[in-house]
C-alpha cells in the first residue's frame, strides 16, 4: 500500500455521539492529504464499535476486550499504522479542513521539530491551555495544594502555563496537549512507543520530555485549530478514581524525569491532594 501522509489514532471509550462527530470531521477534512484512520476502542458498551463498522467502513477498528488505558491503546494503534506522521486525536474533538495540512507542512519544513500541536478551543470557541512547560516540584506542589485556585497569578503557575507568551505564530514549547498531537513516525525508532506505566495523563509530557532529551523539539502551530469538548470519556469515572490515576501518573513522571529530592518532597503534597 502507498504510505499515508498521516495515520490518525483515536482512543475511544463510551462516547459514541462525539466519536461520530469526530469521524465526520475527519472525513470532511481529509481531502488534501492521504489519511489512515484507526480507532482503538477501549471496550465501549455504548455501541461505538457498531457505529464505526456501520457508518465509517474506511476506518480501521481495533476493539479491545477491556479498558487498557490511553498509552497502551495508543501503542496498539501505532503498531497498526503506516503513515509518515501520526496524529493522536481525542474522540471528543473535531478537525478543521486545514488542521492537518498546516501541522504537517510545519513539521516537514522544520527538521529540528518532531512533535507539533494545534491551537485547541472549547465548544464555545474560547481557548484552552494547550501548552505547558515541563512540570517541576514548585508548580506541581502549588497545583496539588489548590493554591492556584486562590492566587491565580502566582509566578510559578504563570511560568508553567506560558501565561506571558503570545502564541500568535508557531512557537517552540516544552509540551503540547495530547488531545491533538502530531509527531513524525520516525520518532518511534528514536524514542520507542508511549510508556505504558502511564494509564492516563502525563504520557504525552513524558514523550515530549524524551524527545527534548534527544534534542528533538516540540512546537505549537496556532494557525491549525482543533475544537475539543473536554475529557468526556473520563468524566464517566468517579472523581476519586480519576484523581488517583492523575496522582499516580504525576509521580511516575517525577520518578522518570525529576531529581530524587523532588520526588520525596512531592509525596506530602500527593497525600494532601
Amino acid at each position: 500500500m502507498n504510505t499515508p501522509d498521516v495515520s490518525i489514532i483515536i482512543v475511544s471509550w463510551n462516547v459514541v455521539d462525539l466519536l461520530r462527530d469526530c469521524l465526520m470531521s475527519i472525513r470532511a477534512a481529509g481531502r488534501e492529504l492521504t489519511l489512515e484512520v484507526i480507532v482503538v476502542d477501549n471496550h465501549s458498551t455504548d455501541g461505538s464499535a457498531d457505529l464505526v463498522q456501520r457508518e465509517f467502513p474506511e476506518v480501521h477498528l481495533l476493539f479491545q476486550s477491556k479498558n487498557l488505558g490511553f498509552s497502551r491503546a495508543v501503542n496498539i494503534g501505532v503498531q497498526a499504522s503506516h503513515g509518515r506522521a501520526i496524529f493522536l486525536l481525542n474522540p471528543d474533538a473535531t478537525l478543521h479542513a486545514k488542521t492537518l495540512p498546516t501541522l504537517l507542512s510545519y513539521l516537514d519544513s522544520h527538521a529540528a521539530v518532531g512533535i507539533v500541536g494545534p491551537s485547541i478551543v472549547n465548544t464555545d470557541g474560547s481557548r484552552q491551555i494547550s501548552v505547558n512547560r515541563f512540570p517541576t516540584f514548585l508548580d506541581q506542589a502549588i497545583i496539588l495544594a489548590k493554591l492556584d485556585h486562590v492566587w491565580r497569578n502566582l509566578t510559578p503557575i504563570r511560568n508553567y502555563t506560558y501565561a506571558d507568551t503570545s502564541f500568535d505564530k508557531p512557537t517552540r514549547v516544552d509540551q503540547v496537549k495530547g488531545a491533538a498531537y502530531l509527531f513524525r513516525s520516525t520518532l518511534l525508532d528514536e524514542l520507542g512507543t508511549f510508556d505504558e506505566r502511564f494509564f492516563l495523563w502525563f504520557e504525552e509530557v513524558d514523550y515530549c520530555r524524551r524527545a527534548a532529551d534527544k534534542g528533538i523539539g516540540t512546537a505549537i502551530v496556532p494557525d491549525a485549530e482543533v475544537r475539543h469538548h473536554g475529557g468526556r470519556s473520563f468524566h464517566q469515572r468517579y472523581s476519586i478514581d480519576k484523581h488517583r490515576i492523575f496522582l499516580h501518573s504525576l509521580f511516575t513522571y517525577f520518578r522518570l524525569h525529576r531529581p530524587r529530592w523532588e520526588q520525596h518532597a512531592l509525596l506530602p503534597f500527593l497525600g494532601l491532594s
